[in-house]
C-alpha cells in the first residue's frame, strides 16, 4: 500500500457566527485567572492561612475579668468587757495609844500618867479612863480640852500640857485601862456616856459598855483601842 496522506479540515468557528476559536478561549480563562492567583500569592505571603486561630490567640493575651466575686467570711468580733474595778474598801480609822514607856507600860504607885493618841485620819475622839477601883470616868474631852475633833497626823496628849488635872496611880498591883472611841460622828450630847460630867464617875461597869453605847448611837461605824498599865 502507498502512503495515504489525509488532508483533514481545521476545526475552526466562522466569525460570521459569534464564535470564538479554541486559542482565544484558553487566553480569556487564562487572563481571568490573572487576579485569583495574585491574590493568592499575596494572601499567603503574608503568613495568614487561617485568621480564626490568631484571632483567638490575641484574644487569649488580654487581661480576664471574673464576674465572680470571694466569698468575704464575716469576722466575729469580741464585743468590749469593761473591766470592772471592785471599789476600793474605806479605810479604817485606827487608833494608836503609846506612852513614854511604850504601848505595855509599868508604872509605880504615885507616878502620873500621859497618853498619845495618834489617829489614821481625822475624827472625833472620846477617851474614858477606869481606875484600879473600877470607876469609870470621861478624860476626853474635857473642860480643857473641849474640842473632840482630832487631826490626822496631830497627836493627842492626855491630861494636855495646860490641864489642869492629872491621873495618879494610887493602888499597888491594880491593873488599870484607858479606852479611846473614834468615829466620823461628832456625838455630843447624843450619848447617854456623854451626860455625866468630865472627870467624875459615869453608871457603867466596863470600858466595853461604853463602847457599845456609843456603837448604838453613832451614825457610822466606830472605832476603840484599849491601853492598860500595871501598876507596881
Amino acid at each position: 500500500m502507498g502512503n495515504m496522506d489525509a488532508t483533514y479540515p481545521e476545526n475552526t468557528v466562522d466569525d460570521e457566527s459569534g464564535g470564538f476559536s479554541a486559542g482565544a478561549l484558553g487566553v480569556v480563562v487564562l487572563l481571568a485567572a490573572v487576579p485569583v492567583l495574585l491574590a493568592l500569592v499575596l494572601v499567603t505571603g503574608r503568613g495568614i492561612t487561617n485568621p480564626v486561630p490568631a484571632l483567638l490567640e490575641r484574644w487569649s493575651d488580654a487581661p480576664v475579668i471574673s464576674q465572680q466575686t470571694e466569698a468575704i467570711e464575716p469576722v466575729a468580733v469580741a464585743p468590749e468587757v469593761a473591766e470592772y474595778a471592785e471599789p476600793d474598801a474605806p479605810e479604817r480609822l485606827e487608833i494608836d495609844l503609846l506612852t513614854p514607856r511604850g504601848s505595855a507600860p509599868v508604872y509605880d504607885v504615885g507616878e502620873n500618867l500621859e497618853v498619845m493618841v495618834d489617829l489614821s485620819q481625822s475624827a472625833y475622839l472620846y477617851c474614858f479612863y477606869q481606875d484600879g477601883a473600877g470607876a469609870i470616868a470621861r478624860v476626853f474631852p474635857n473642860r480643857f480640852q473641849p474640842d473632840a475633833f482630832v487631826d490626822v497626823g496631830q497627836p493627842m496628849t492626855i491630861p494636855g500640857r495646860d490641864a489642869q488635872f492629872r491621873i495618879v496611880f494610887e493602888l499597888r498591883g491594880a491593873l488599870e485601862t484607858i479606852g479611846c472611841i473614834a468615829t466620823d460622828d461628832d456625838m455630843g450630847e447624843s450619848s447617854p456616856a456623854m451626860l455625866t460630867p468630865d472627870l467624875t464617875p459615869i453608871p457603867v461597869e466596863s470600858l466595853e459598855q461604853v463602847a457599845s453605847i456609843f456603837a448604838s448611837n453613832a451614825k457610822t461605824e466606830i472605832s476603840q483601842a484599849y491601853l492598860r498599865v500595871q501598876v507596881n
